[in-house]
C-alpha cells in the first residue's frame, strides 16, 4: 500500500477515481460499456481501448480509475 500511495503522485494522478464519481446522467457514454471495461479484462486479453469524445466526456476521469485498478 505505501508503495502505491507513493506511486499514484509520481504518475501524477490527481487522485483516486471510481465509478461512483461518475455523472452518467450528463454524458452521452454508454453505462453499460463502460460498466464491462471497468473489469479490465481486456488488459488480460491483450486488446486496446480507444476512447474519443470532445472535451469534458470522461476520457480522462476513466483512463484515471482503469490506470488505478491496473
Amino acid at each position: 500500500m505505501r508503495s502505491i500511495a507513493h506511486q499514484i503522485p509520481v504518475a501524477r494522478f490527481p487522485g483516486y477515481r471510481d465509478l461512483a464519481g461518475f455523472a452518467f446522467e450528463a454524458s452521452s457514454v454508454d453505462k453499460a460499456l463502460i460498466v464491462k471495461l471497468a473489469d479490465l479484462l481486456f488488459t488480460q486479453q491483450a486488446q486496446n481501448a480507444l476512447l474519443i469524445g470532445g472535451p469534458g466526456t470522461g476520457k480522462t476521469h476513466w483512463l484515471r480509475l482503469w490506470a488505478s485498478q491496473a
